[in-house]
Formats: C-alpha cells, sequence, structure tokens
C-alpha cells in the first residue's frame, strides 16, 4: 500500500512536469545557444569546393567552441569538424551574438586562377568541409558526437538542402526567428552579398546578418472584369487575393505563351486588392491570357486563363472623325450652362450610343456615357450641357475627352487654364484658342478680345522658362524657375528623367504663382534631369534642361534589417497617448535622421531632430538623429500623427532613407482598452497591461488575454492559461499524498 501511495505522489510530479513541458511543442523552440546560421553547400561561382559554415550566438555571452564537432550524414553519419584547442585562447570563441565562420579555404585561395569570393578572414579553416548538394544533413555537437556529446543543432533533413540555389550560387540562410533546422520553413534562399568580393555574383552573408525573409508569394484568388475586345484599353477594376506587396512597384501583366502585356497605374490598396491595372490591347492576339502580379522581389502569382479577349463584333465599327471641337467652362450667366460640343468630320452618320464624356485633369467628375440613340448627321455639331452630363469644368483649368464604347479615346482637348468668364475655348485649324464669341452646336467663330500693345508678345522676344537648383542633399533637391511672362502661360508642368535624352516622368502640375519645388525621396549621387513645360496659345513652351547630381550620403544611415527594431506599442491606452517605442539592438551608433514609419493606411512619419531634442543633447544644434547602442526612442501620437488601429488589425513598418525595410510588426486581433503590444525575448509579440514606454520591456507578469488566452511568465514562453490550473491541482494533490503517506508510516 505504501508503495502504491508513493507511485501516486510520483504520478502527480509526472502530471505537473507533463503538462509544463507539453505547450512547449507548440510553441517556438528557445534555439541552443549556438546554433548552424548560413551553408554555403552550393560553393562559389570560382568553385564548388569554395565552401563555408556559418555559427551564430544565440545568446548575450561568449562561447568557447572548442571540443564541439561538427557531423555530415550522406546516409551514415560521420565526423566532418573538430574543433580542437588552439594555442591562441580566444581562436575558438564565438562572441555574444555573433558569428563563427569555418571556410574550406582562406579568402585569398586560388581555385586554379579564380580567388574564394570571400571577403573575410574564417575563423577556422578546415578542408574536410564536403557540403552535399543532394543528401544535405549537418548537425553540430556540444563534446563528441559519438560519445555523450550534446546534441545542438540540426541542419537539413538529408534530402536535397532546404534552400539557396546550386545555378545561381546562393546560400541557405537561416530564418531570423529560429526553429527547427530540418524542417524547410526555418530556411530562406539568400538575396543579399555581404562580406563577398564586389565583383562576384555570389549571394551570401558569411559572418554577417543574414538576408531578410523573402515576401510571400503573390496569391490571385479572382478578377473583374474578366473579357475584353481587342484593340481597345481595358481597365481591371479588382483583383482579389493575398500577399500583395504594400512597399515598392507592384507590377501586372497578362501573358499568353511568349506574349506579355504590361499593365499600366497599378493601385495595390491592400495586400488582399488591386483596384486598377490598364492594359493596352491594341493588335493584340485573341483569345485566353494568364494573369500575372509580380512582388518587387519579383515573386509571381499567376491566375491560368483569368482573361478573354475577343475579336471585336465586326458589325461595329466607330468613327475617328468625331472629335471635341468646343467648350464652355465659365459662363456669364450661370454653371449650368458650360458645355462641351462635338463634332462629326465624317462622310456618314453616327450613332452616339455608347460613347463616353469626362473630364480629368484635375480629379474630374463622373463619366458621362451616351444611353440613347443619339445619330450625328455629317458635318453636324451637337452640345452636351452639364445639366446633361453632370460634368463640371473647372475655371482653374482642365481638359475633356471623348471615347468610344470600348473605352479608346479619340479626342482629347489640352488644359485650357484660367478660363475668362463669358469666353469659350474652341478649335481653329487644328489649335485651341479663347473666342469671345460662344457658337454653341455651331461652326467656331474665332473673336479675340482687344488688347494693348504692351500685352502682345514680341516674336523675337517669346515666352521662356529658366530653372536651377538650389539646396541640393542627398535625397532631395530644391528646383526654381523663371518665366519671363507668367501670366501668358497656363498648365505648367515640371518633370524628373534620369535619362538625357528623354524629358521623363511628370512629378507634378504647378500653378503659375508658383516659382520652386522640392523633389524628394532622391537617390544619393545620382544624377537627375528636369524640364519645366508651359502651354501658351496651345503651344508648349520648354525650358532649358537642368542637370543635378544628388550628394553622396554623408551619414550612412542605410540600415540593416534588425538593427533597430520596433519593441513596443500601445494602440488603445486607457489614459495618455498612443505611441511606439524603438530600440538599437546592435552594438553601434546608428544614424535614424529621417528614417520612416510607414502604418497600414500609408500614413508616414519621418524621425527628425527637432521632434527628438534628448537624442545628441549635448549638441543641441545638430540635425542628425544618432541611435547609442541599446538606446530607446519613444515616440507618442502627436508627434508622428499615426494613429494605430484599435480593431481590424494594423501593421506598422520601420524604413530608411533607401526605403529598405528594418523591421516590421502587425496584428490581426482587436487591441485591448490599456494593453500595450510588446516584444518578449523568445521573439514573440504578447497583450501586456505592463507598460514600459521608453525602457526594455517587463514580461515578469502573467495575465490573460481574450483573444489568444495566453499569458506570459518569466521565461517568456507562453502557455494556455488551463495550464495553471493543472499545475495547481497536482501540486495540491501531491501535497495531500505525501502528508497522507507520512500519516501512514
Amino acid at each position: 500500500m505504501k508503495k502504491i501511495r508513493r507511485i501516486g505522489g510520483w504520478l502527480g510530479v509526472v502530471l505537473i512536469l507533463f503538462f509544463i513541458i507539453k505547450p512547449s511543442f507548440s510553441q517556438a523552440q528557445t534555439p541552443a545557444a549556438v546554433v548552424i546560421n548560413e551553408l554555403a553547400w552550393a560553393g562559389s561561382s570560382s568553385s564548388s569546393s569554395d565552401e563555408w559554415i556559418e555559427l551564430l550566438n544565440t545568446t548575450g555571452e561568449d562561447v568557447d567552441l572548442t571540443g564541439w564537432q561538427i557531423t555530415k550524414n550522406t546516409g551514415t553519419e560521420s565526423l566532418m569538424i573538430d574543433i580542437v584547442a588552439n594555442l591562441d585562447p580566444l581562436a575558438n570563441i564565438i562572441p555574444a551574438n555573433g558569428y563563427f565562420l569555418i571556410a574550406n579555404n582562406d579568402e585569398d585561395y586560388d581555385f586554379s586562377g579564380k580567388l574564394s569570393v570571400l571577403n573575410i578572414a574564417p575563423n577556422l579553416i578546415d578542408s574536410s568541409i564536403t557540403l552535399s548538394n543532394d543528401k544535405l544533413s549537418i548537425k553540430l555537437y556540444q563534446g563528441l558526437w559519438d560519445n555523450g556529446g550534446a546534441l545542438q543543432d540540426t541542419a537539413g533533413d538529408g534530402s536535397v538542402p532546404l534552400a539557396g540555389s546550386n545555378s545561381a550560387k546562393t546560400s541557405m540562410e537561416r530564418n531570423e526567428v529560429i526553429e527547427d533546422g530540418s524542417l524547410a520553413a526555418s530556411w530562406h534562399e539568400a538575396t543579399l552579398a555581404i562580406n563577398l568580393d564586389a565583383g562576384a555574383i555570389d549571394k551570401a552573408t558569411p559572418a554577417a546578418i543574414n538576408s531578410p525573409k523573402p515576401l510571400l508569394k503573390p496569391i490571385i484568388n479572382n478578377v473583374q472584369p474578366n473579357q475584353a475586345e481587342i484593340d481597345t484599353i481595358f481597365e481591371i477594376e479588382n483583383i482579389s487575393g493575398d500577399n500583395f506587396s504594400m512597399s515598392g512597384n507592384v507590377a501586372v501583366q497578362l501573358r499568353k505563351g511568349a506574349q506579355i502585356i504590361s499593365g499600366t497605374d497599378v493601385n495595390v490598396v491592400s495586400p488582399m486588392l488591386i483596384d486598377n491595372a490598364k492594359f493596352d490591347l491594341s493588335s493584340v492576339e485573341a483569345g485566353d491570357w494568364d494573369l500575372v502580379v509580380i512582388n518587387p522581389d519579383l515573386q509571381e502569382g499567376i491566375l491560368p486563363n483569368a482573361i478573354t479577349l475577343s475579336e471585336p463584333d465586326e458589325d461595329t465599327t466607330y468613327s475617328n472623325k468625331v472629335i471635341i471641337t468646343e467648350l464652355y467652362p465659365n459662363p456669364s450667366t450661370t454653371s449650368n450652362d458650360e458645355f462641351i460640343e462635338i463634332f462629326n468630320g465624317d462622310s456618314s452618320s453616327v450613332n452616339l450610343n455608347g460613347w463616353k464624356l469626362d473630364d480629368k485633369s484635375p480629379g474630374g467628375s463622373a463619366e458621362y456615357i451616351i444611353s440613347s440613340d443619339i445619330i450625328l448627321l455629317p458635318g453636324e455639331y451637337r452640345s452636351f450641357t452639364k445639366t446633361i452630363t453632370r460634368i463640371s469644368l473647372n475655371d482653374t483649368g482642365d481638359n475633356t475627352r471623348l471615347s468610344w464604347p470600348t473605352g479608346t479615346v479619340v479626342s482629347e482637348t489640352p488644359n485650357y487654364g484660367v478660363a475668362p468668364k463669358g469666353s469659350a475655348y474652341a478649335l481653329f485649324n487644328g489649335s485651341w484658342r479663347w473666342t469671345l464669341e460662344v457658337t454653341k452646336d455651331k461652326e467656331n467663330v474665332l473673336e479675340l478680345p482687344e488688347v494693348d500693345e504692351e500685352d502682345v508678345l514680341d516674336e523675337e522676344d517669346p515666352v521662356t522658362i529658366n530653372i536651377d537648383a538650389e539646396e541640393l542633399e542627398d535625397t532631395s533637391v530644391l528646383i526654381s524657375f523663371e518665366i519671363s511672362y507668367p501670366s501668358k502661360l497656363s498648365e505648367i508642368k515640371l518633370y524628373k528623367s534620369e535619362d538625357e535624352e528623354s524629358k521623363g516622368k511628370l512629378l507634378v502640375k504647378l500653378t503659375n504663382n508658383k516659382r520652386s519645388y522640392l523633389v524628394e525621396e532622391l537617390t544619393p549621387d545620382t544624377k537627375y534631369f528636369f524640364v519645366v513645360t508651359g502651354t501658351y496659345n496651345s503651344q508648349t513652351i520648354l525650358s532649358n534642361q537642368l542637370a543635378v547630381t544628388t550628394l553622396i550620403n554623408p551619414t550612412g544611415d542605410v540600415g540593416q534589417v534588425g538593427q533597430v527594431i520596433i519593441t513596443e506599442i500601445l494602440p488603445n491606452p486607457a489614459e495618455g497617448k498612443e505611441y511606439i517605442e524603438l530600440c538599437n539592438v546592435s552594438d553601434t551608433n546608428i544614424n535614424i535622421t529621417d528614417w520612416r514609419l510607414i502604418d497600414a493606411s500609408r500614413k508616414s512619419y519621418a524621425l527628425n531632430a527637432f521632434d527628438l531634442p534628448d537624442i545628441n543633447a549635448a549638441d543641441k544644434d545638430s540635425d542628425t538623429v544618432m541611435l547609442k547602442p541599446n538606446e530607446y526612442i519613444l515616440l507618442d501620437q502627436t508627434i508622428t500623427g499615426i494613429r494605430l488601429n484599435n480593431a481590424g488589425g494594423e501593421t506598422l513598418s520601420l524604413l530608411d532613407t533607401q526605403n529598405n525595410v528594418i523591421d516590421t510588426i502587425e496584428y490581426d486581433t482587436s487591441a485591448k482598452k490599456g494593453n500595450a503590444y510588446v516584444l518578449a525575448p523568445n521573439g514573440d509579440w504578447f497583450w501586456s497591461e505592463e507598460l514600459t514606454p521608453g525602457e526594455p520591456n517587463d514580461i515578469s507578469f502573467a495575465g490573460f488575454t481574450e483573444d489568444s488566452l495566453m499569458y506570459l511568465p518569466n521565461s517568456g514562453i507562453a502557455y494556455p492559461k488551463y495550464l495553471l490550473g493543472f499545475i495547481l491541482f497536482g501540486i495540491i494533490w501531491f501535497q495531500k499524498k505525501k502528508y497522507a503517506n507520512l500519516y501512514y508510516n
């Protein structure tokens, strides 16, 4: 009986331990002190033997690797690397949070005329490194692998490598959150080249922080509309799916075999929705086309046979001789008398049913579609007033378009600039002019106002625009310009190009009273070309071309992933203001001047010295925000202007000055009032009632959340809340049996 009671007591202990240990299997495992972090199993572009293994110290203390061993297993496990004692006591030390690089050769080794691509000295050179391309399984032991040594980590599952490329010579890198190394989900292919020779095509990061894990592959579920006629302009209004990138340029294409049609005006609303993509279907082949979404990292999502392009109805032809001939934007009566006039220059009648009118600059009214049979005779003028079209022509400048039912624009007016009251903007011999004679539904008549001789431009002294650059920076430049006759110009535009032969991309439309424009988000040490255009009597006046080379970035404020991280946010304060907390977790000072925080709504805030006077307090006149190691920055909502979502989830990203994503966090639950979202040592995020703004997170709490039913004890490892009941029950039961045994004894 005593023996049975003792067994019962020990069973209570076993139950307690079981329920304590069991949840850890469903959570991310705490990594070993030292793990295998990167494998150059494919060798390099210099030689397939140019292989290396990188170890990572996951702790905050130095670790002596003397006596550690690495094995390989291509069918039978065998010793590959033995880290033996060295005369230099520091030779086998892997520093806290640092790396230990073991290579087949040194960085200057000559492979038959080609040097190793390594540009950093290995900690250990051992020519016995052989990493299999088809049966990769590497294990790290503390001690003798075949005589009591403790297995620390595994890389590979004994089949083909779990990441990396032999043809592209890219290494196999561990994810930032370290999990089971025998699983493919724990690894990714290197996309950066760090500590490699500058001319190498390889991608790897020996003895440096790994490349960020690539974006997820886009997924396309549905597209609308999914049919169109060839030789039209086709606009997609809804692409639904997942993993569409919210940063960088997302491309949308139609593909049929080797044929590719690239979309323009692509607009990504969310990771699950693209609400616009326009395609020119001129001279393309009819049939079923694949729809492709390409993220900035070049990963593609494909929806096969998503779009059907058909031949136009042979019985339907549209005249290209119906054009807009007159606009009346600023009537001397009421605005309802505004009109758009069109003219049939064809030799036969045209049915306007389905044709479209719109104005597009700036903003534009809703498109007007002619929904009845309106027959326009040869040589006939027909006006459409504002009361019919609901198109409001702006007094300060606008333009209009006439389109076929297919969407093809057949006639478009230039922007007319400021509209004189009571005058019409009309077409005369191919040129648009202002006229005092309003000729609704009739042939245009040019009647010019009387002008003083002083206002008439001398043909030998035409309108000129001169542009210059001021306040040149590494990522911005202030463009200023002078116009010899500013009152004569309308529709002034500024263009930017990286090509001297091209006018380039339209940056902005300017008003006559605007004499400068700040161009931002430029790349340091890059040459750009700028021009300004203006419209005078329907003619385009072109400025001089200005060449500007931005300054070399003097501050070194281009970041690396994980240098500065988001450590705590308060989206739904019980009192006070929302805040975002950042911390420098590297061992060096980091210049974060003009780094940006961006939320899911694309609201952006740039860090600056004016808002952060306590940073670099010793230098009050400094414009630099230099974050020291382990230093925190606290940004409340009144500074950033960013309002974190309380419901529906949120995404918050930190970007450097080159728009590289340094850190991103997200939550998809509701933010409980008064709870901060905090980063725990195991890399997981938890909701906490303990707020630690501007300080290290307090992870000693143990609380519950309504959504995840998780709490965070001192270890930083999360357990389900029902576990407390099992633990308490086991302790009480065990103690009861213990005293009962003493009594019976």
